[in-house]
């Protein structure tokens, strides 16, 4: 049992309840949570850079997830890959 010890003896209550925001989520389908990009000079050629983009795709299903990534620049995909 905890126990304060200071002036006078007493039992030390733990903290309880919630104490951050908390909330319910349901869905039926992929969420996309999280898109990083990071961006690096070419080092072979000085006027490009290479993008590496990484996501983080939440499901509750355990299929596999289809995903098509395309990179557009003034309305025009410049870049498209798809994942199976």
């Amino acid at each position: 049992m905890a126990a304060s010890y200071s002036w006078d003896w007493g039992p030390a209550f733990p903290t309880q309840g919630i104490w951050k925001p908390i909330g319910i989520e349901a869905y039926d389908k992929a969420v996309l949570r999280d898109v990083m990009v990071d961006t690096k000079p070419d080092p072979k050629n000085s006027s490009q850079w290479v993008l590496t983009v990484s996501t983080y795709v939440e499901s509750a299903s355990l299929k596999q997830i289809d995903t098509i990534l395309d990179i557009s620049l003034d309305d025009k995909i410049l870049v498209s890959k798809q994942k199976h």
